[in-house]
This record gives structure tokens, C-alpha cells and sequence, in this order.
């Protein structure tokens, strides 16, 4: 009895270290854990790092943080505003920006008509002399090569009944270029009109604030169209029009959120998260998703399968423009081409058997009944394509050349039409019946 009532009396306290002990047990392990959780976020927050510093040598847009973005933009437009008495580059207010009239370098002249030209050209043109005007991009201004090496130079060299204006501006959308005709084309009656179109141009209609298509841009806004569902276009008006508007950016650099409302370039993760500059793994991931999703996964994406999206807004914003643009041309009695200018990877996709990424638009435009000229067929099927380019992607100088003579074919064939080249106007009549019984050869 007193042996059994000894056990009973002992037994509790045999089982209570176990007890005891399963405490510090329970807090190791979550000790363990946090440590173990702790040291995968450094891990994986230096291994985001060293990919944000890599990103600088790797790719073509860096991993930034907002910090630093917006500290490059308040330098870029103090340098942009230091220099507004020198550089060629001047705002404008409808524009965005434009060449400064009677800018002159080494290699680049604008002459007194905003026109790169080494002379001024009369109010009409001399008789049996053919007028023509270029607008778009720097594709058609000729970046990277001196004035006489611009294909619109040589084109205009090509006969001495041949005027060819060069209204070009670097980083132009067709929006800003067809706005410009809107103000400025009338004035010197060209009978034909050139609309350049390269393939960056797309992005560029739904783009309000250059720096959110690409921080490596200088700090220029621009205005842009909506497309409604009738078809009709609204103008956004510039929303940076005057060098106030600039320094106020400076002094708050964090307000160009301001100019994401209509911009689908606007990242809305990189300039408003509260810890997209804490973060470097938020960085990394999300510029990991943001290409994944341009490149495969967004259905509002610029291309598919290796040509334009037709489906995205942009492009049926940018038929949308053309149409509009020509629709002006022609009331002004002058016969509209827009005139595609492949970079580099639609000729090598075309002399690999495959179609440039701008067909859909061609075709578009074509059940459109606009006229479309398709520059890859300057450059052949065969030979290097490294001489053709320089090295920014533009054209070289065997590059312009062989656009110009090209170009020089098309418009002996409008020059076969009734009266063009010989006065200073064309009839609207006669012009549709030029789009209408030249349209399959001019397209060739």
C-alpha cells in the first residue's frame, strides 16, 4: 500500500521535465525558421540586386529604381531647358517639340521653314516643277547621315523639275506629323505628299511622356488622339506646353503621374508602389512579368507572332490617323503615299521569306483605298544588310541612297498623270482617278 501510494505520488513529477523541455523545443524551431525565412529574403533581395546591376550591361532598358528615374528626369530637362537657345530641339506647344528654324551644325541644317535644306523654297513651286512634301520621323529627316546624304536631298537631286521638302522631326509619332500638316502643309502646296511610316512609330501614337516608353528618352511630352468606337478621333492637347510646365516638373519631379492618365506606356507599379524603391526583388519581378506580358501574354500588345497586333489599340488608332491624314491631303487637291520604311529586322524578316512587321498595317490601309509604297523593296533580296544601316539603326548613306532612287521610280510613275508637275494645284477629281487606275501599280 505505502509502495503504491510512493508511485502515484511520484509519477507527476516524473512526466514534468518533459514538459519543461518541449518549450525551448517549440521556440528553436520557430527561432529557426524565422532565421531560416530571414536569410532567404536577404538571399533573394542581393541576388535582385546584383540582377538590377547586371541589368545595366544586359539589357537595353535597366532596372531602376523610382528614385533614380525621376532624378535623371529633373537633370534631363535642365539640360534640355539650359540649351533651348542652341540645340536643335524646341518645345512646341501643339506639338510637343520640333526643329528650331535655322539651326545649323556641321551636318544638319533647318532652314528658316522649319525644312531640313541647305535653301528656302518659294511659296509655290517653279512651273514644270514637281512638289513634294515628306513627313514623319527621323527615318525621314535622315538621322545619323549629313544633309546631303538624306534621301529626301537625293531624291530632290535626282531631276531639277524635282522639289522635295523635308519636314522630318526625330521621335515623331504620325500624330504629331499629321497635326504639323494640319498647320504648316498647306502653305507651300506640295502635289504630293509622303508619309513616312517605320515601325517605331506605332508605339508612338499611344504614348503622351517619352520617358515611359523608355527612360533612356529625353523629357518631351507630346499629344496624342483617342479613337472612339464610331471612329472619330479626339485630340488630347499637349499637357507639357510651355517651359513653366518644365520647371514645374523639376520642382516636383513626382507629378508626371499626372501624365499617365492617357498613356499605355505608363507603369503605374514603378512611379506609384509605396516600396517599388525599397524593393529590389518588387523590381526585378516586376520587370520580369511587365516584358513577359508585352511580349506574350497582354492581348493589347504591339505585336503577335512577329507582326503588328491588329486587334491592339494602337493600331487601330494608327489606321485610324492615316486615314485621317490623307483624307487632309486630299482636300488640300494633293496626292497622299504613305511611304513604309523598314528597319532593319523587317528586311532580314523579308529576305528570310517571312512578311515585315508592319504588313497588317499595309494591308489595312489597302482596303482603306490608300495608297501604300513599301520601301523593302529598295533594298533587293539579296546582299549584305549591314551596309544599309548605320549604326544607331537608321539608314546609311548606300541606305538613303537606295531609298531615293527607289522613290524616284514611284513618282515617275504619278509623274505619268495628267498635269502633275505642271501646275500648282491638282483636282481632286484628278486625283482620285490616279488612286483609282494606279493604285495596283503604285503598290508594287
Amino acid at each position: 500500500m505505502a509502495a503504491s501510494v510512493k508511485s502515484s505520488v511520484n509519477a507527476p513529477r516524473a512526466s514534468a521535465p518533459s514538459v519543461a523541455a518541449s518549450a525551448p523545443t517549440t521556440h528553436s524551431r520557430f527561432v529557426f525558421w524565422a532565421m531560416l525565412g530571414l536569410f532567404l529574403c536577404v538571399l533573394i533581395e542581393g541576388g535582385a540586386r546584383l540582377v538590377e546591376v547586371a541589368s545595366r550591361y544586359a539589357l537595353v532598358e535597366a532596372i531602376r529604381s523610382r528614385s533614380a528615374i525621376l532624378r535623371e528626369q529633373s537633370e534631363r530637362i535642365a539640360i534640355f531647358l539650359e540649351g533651348a537657345r542652341t540645340s536643335r530641339e524646341e518645345l512646341d506647344a501643339d506639338l510637343g517639340w520640333r526643329y528650331r528654324p535655322g539651326f545649323a551644325s556641321p551636318t544638319d541644317h533647318i532652314n528658316h521653314q522649319g525644312l531640313r535644306a541647305l535653301r528656302e523654297y518659294g511659296p509655290v513651286a517653279a512651273p514644270h516643277t514637281l512638289r513634294v512634301a515628306a513627313y514623319g520621323d527621323s527615318f525621314v529627316y535622315g538621322n545619323e547621315v549629313s544633309d546631303s546624304d538624306a534621301w529626301c536631298a537625293l531624291l530632290e537631286g535626282v531631276s531639277p523639275g524635282l522639289e522635295v521638302l523635308n519636314y522630318g522631326v526625330g521621335g515623331y509619332g504620325l500624330d504629331q506629323a499629321y497635326l504639323r500638316y494640319r498647320r504648316e502643309g498647306r502653305a507651300l502646296g506640295p502635289e504630293v505628299v509622303l508619309i513616312g511610316f517605320t515601325p517605331d512609330d506605332l508605339r508612338r501614337v499611344v504614348n503622351v511622356y517619352r520617358r515611359f516608353v523608355s527612360t533612356q528618352e529625353w523629357p518631351l511630352a507630346k499629344p496624342r488622339f483617342l479613337l472612339h468606337d464610331d471612329q472619330s478621333l479626339e485630340l488630347l492637347p499637349n499637357p507639357l506646353s510651355t517651359t513653366a510646365a518644365y520647371q514645374r516638373l523639376v520642382s516636383d519631379p513626382r507629378s508626371v503621374r499626372s501624365l499617365g492618365a492617357h498613356d499605355l506606356w505608363y507603369e503605374g507599379i514603378v512611379y506609384e508602389h509605396p516600396l517599388y524603391d525599397v524593393s529590389a526583388t518588387l523590381r526585378v519581378g516586376y520587370a520580369a512579368w511587365r516584358r513577359a506580358q508585352r511580349r506574350w501574354l497582354d492581348p493589347d500588345r504591339l505585336m503577335r507572332n512577329g507582326v503588328f497586333n491588329e486587334g491592339s489599340t494602337a493600331f487601330r488608332l494608327q489606321v485610324a490617323l492615316l486615314r485621317a491624314f490623307t483624307d487632309a491631303i486630299r482636300a488640300d487637291s494633293a496626292i497622299p503615299v504613305v511611304v513604309m520604311l523598314p528597319n532593319r529586322a523587317s528586311v532580314e524578316n523579308v529576305r528570310q521569306g517571312s512578311s515585315a512587321e508592319y504588313a497588317p498595317l499595309s494591308d489595312a490601309l489597302a482596303r482603306q483605298h490608300i495608297t501604300v509604297w513599301d520601301g523593302v523593296s529598295a533594298f533587293g533580296r539579296s546582299g549584305p544588310v549591314e551596309g544599309l544601316f548605320a549604326a544607331g539603326g537608321h539608314y546609311s548613306p548606300t541606305g538613303n541612297r537606295a531609298i531615293a532612287a527607289w522613290l524616284s521610280t514611284r513618282l515617275d510613275s504619278l509623274r505619268l498623270a495628267d498635269g502633275i508637275g505642271n501646275r500648282s494645284r491638282l483636282p481632286v477629281a484628278t486625283i482620285k482617278s490616279v488612286n483609282r487606275s494606279d493604285r495596283r501599280a503604285l503598290r508594287q
